[in-house]
């Protein structure tokens, strides 16, 4: 298997690095751009992006969110990013990625946050996105849960609201959910949490009316028992999609493995 580590510089200065793996030098029909989790650093995907670049001969890349891994920026009080920040690294990226491979078409598969991100980019029609494949990726509205749970996801994005907005960034670790993010990244992630729409700070983007205009093929798979993105969320972030031309929505299931939110990237033979 080959591998590439291309360093980037942003506009602002900030740095991070892709990797791209690939079975062979003419692995380049498609390409997949992994988008991780909250608080998971591109590390954590490394065995299930090898696998579908020797199993399924796809041309995969691996990278950091803003504020992980390889990211030359940590978030703290003094350093702050949201949504937009973000979709701003993976925009150059992408455009990295179509100046290298300009006959591949490029996908995205994102995992939860990661999944959110890649729908929020897929709006930006400029971009060389020809189809999205969100894993365990639902929209995080509280009222997607149902119960006592629905009232326990309410409270909780209103906690991490105003514990980002006293502290000045959310101290994940500390309270075991995420990593030490930025306070806009969780204003903007608790916002949809409380309203169930995209209100992304520091863009003049109406994310809301963009999704409902883009028509990209998407693959939606769900885990089974996942907690963290049930069905009716995975629904309600698709569903965004107005113009959907065509998608799939599966259920990941394995009788040897109790899979989670998170595991599955420990079992790529299930995905082919």
């Amino acid at each position: 298997m080959l591998s590439e580590i291309i360093p980037i510089t942003f506009k602002d200065d900030t740095s991070t690095q892709i990797e791209i793996l690939a079975k062979s030098a003419n692995s380049s029909q498609a390409i997949l751009v992994l988008m991780p989790a909250m608080g998971m650093s591109s590390k954590y995907y490394k065995i299930f992006a090898e696998y579908l670049a020797t199993h399924l001969d796809i041309t995969t890349v691996i990278t950091d969110l803003r504020g992980l891994g390889h990211s030359s920026v940590r978030a703290s009080r003094q350093v702050d990013f949201g949504y937009q920040e973000i979709i701003n690294d993976y925009t150059h990226l992408l455009q990295i990625l179509q100046q290298k491979f300009p006959q591949a078409p490029i996908y995205l598969l994102g995992h939860s946050l990661g999944g959110q991100i890649a729908c929020l980019l897929a709006t930006h029609q400029a971009l060389p996105v020809k189809g999205l494949i969100l894993i365990a990726c639902g929209s995080n509205y509280y009222k997607m849960w149902r119960g006592f749970n629905q009232i326990g996801s309410g409270g909780f994005m209103l906690f991490t609201r105003l514990l980002a907005q006293s502290m000045g960034y959310f101290p994940g670790k500390k309270v075991g959910f995420g990593g030490t993010e930025a306070k806009t990244l969780i204003q903007d992630w608790s916002y949809m949490g409380l309203y169930g729409k995209y209100k992304i700070k520091n863009s003049a983007q109406d994310y809301e009316k963009a999704l409902a205009q883009t028509a990209v093929p998407i693959l939606a798979m769900g885990i089974q028992n996942d907690g963290f993105a049930p069905a009716p969320a995975i629904d309600f972030l698709v569903k965004k999609f107005k113009q959907l031309p065509d998608n799939q929505h599966l259920t990941v299931t394995s009788a040897a493995h109790k899979l989670t939110h998170f595991n599955w990237l420990k079992y790529p033979e299930l995905f082919g």
